[in-house]
């Protein structure tokens, strides 16, 4: 049983990486669909755990979603924006947004496989009981890595950045749903949960890389 979840889980978190690059690098339409079709889902699944938890302040989600879905949408076009370029519907390069996601995405698959590997203590027990600092250490070092791939040693800098800031996104998801008492923020991904679930790590990290990324990767 847990070979056929873990084959059901890669094999889903495949496709789905697979689709929201896809439809991130096609076009300027299917970019701005996919993200403004996460987004909702992303604000439904919010207000689900909202009526769970009252608690939670309604404002700060919605706050979050925009300011994520502001970040991807306009993370192509921001390079031609600070340098004073003429830029249309044409010039689209989801690009940019691809190579944040990996960031975020590597900080996720390296923070499990170090924590599995070398994990002792304990990053917020009453939060997230599964995370620890030597896995949150071993994943923003995969990010950084990612990062210097991307741009080479300057990137790294802008790596370690947004796999800390990925980890505290994830944190503060982890609190939303243990105050609403889930696992899980939605059923959008068999094995993986929902929108929440799979972009958390956008929340803090989107839009301090689109801002960094301009002063020092598109500035140079």
């Amino acid at each position: 049983m847990m070979q056929n979840e873990w084959w059901v889980r890669s094999l889903t978190g495949v496709l789905f990486v697979g689709a929201v690059v896809g439809a991130t690098t096609w076009s300027i339409w299917s970019h701005v669909l996919l993200w403004t079709g996460l987004a909702i889902m992303a604000c439904k699944e919010g207000q689900t755990l909202l009526r769970a938890a009252p608690q939670l302040r309604p404002w700060t989600m919605y706050v979050a979603v925009l300011v994520v879905y502001t970040a991807v949408l306009t993370l192509p076009w921001m390079g031609g924006f600070w340098a004073t370029e003429a830029l249309t519907v044409h010039d689209h390069d989801g690009g940019p947004v691809v190579q944040f996601a990996t960031l975020i995405w590597a900080n996720d698959t390296m923070a499990f496989v170090g924590g599995k590997m070398l994990g002792r203590h304990k990053l917020a027990p009453t939060i997230s009981p599964g995370k620890t600092w030597e896995g949150a250490v071993v994943g923003a070092l995969g990010a950084g890595l990612a990062a210097t791939m991307w741009w080479g040693p300057m990137g790294l800098g802008l790596g370690l950045l947004a796999g800390a800031l990925s980890t505290c996104g994830d944190l503060m998801e982890s609190r939303m749903k243990r105050l609403a008492k889930v696992k899980d923020s939605g059923a959008l991904l068999p094995g993986h949960g929902g929108v929440l679930d799979r972009f958390d790590g956008f929340l803090f990290a989107a839009p301090v890389h689109a801002l960094l990324w301009c002063i020092f990767v598109v500035q140079t």
